[in-house]
């Protein structure tokens, strides 16, 4: 898959996810007993992030594309696994644990992209 794919693949992911908690932070992240104003105003930073992620996906050029994609379509996501399973292990909550599985998947399938576009 050309990098370029990738990258427009990613950004409609971090869109999606980041304009969820943009809106409502506990909707996605359903932590038992954490309701607190510091939890939600996190959420919604966190929601900004992978919006501003998404955009950088479309305004790149072509040759920064492949470094955009491993740093944020794996690195990120390898960290978005760990600190999802972390949270997991945590608060116990399954809901945690799929977003684990997705950034996971999404880092597999941006890493094989990469290794098949050299």
């Amino acid at each position: 898959m050309p990098p370029r794919l990738l990258a427009h693949i990613l950004g409609l992911c971090n869109l999606g996810a980041g304009a969820l908690l943009v809106s409502d932070p506990h909707l996605v992240v359903p932590l038992d007993g954490v309701h607190s104003p510091a939890a939600s105003l996190l959420g919604r930073a966190a929601g900004t992030l992978l919006v501003a992620i998404a955009a950088g996906a479309w305004w790149l050029p072509r040759t920064a594309m492949s470094a955009y994609l491993w740093l944020f379509g794996v690195g990120a996501k390898i960290a978005g696994v760990v600190l999802w399973a972390s949270a997991a292990l945590s608060f116990g909550s399954p809901a945690l644990w799929l977003g684990a599985g997705v950034d996971l998947i999404v880092a597999v399938i941006v890493t094989v992209g990469l290794v098949r576009a050299r």
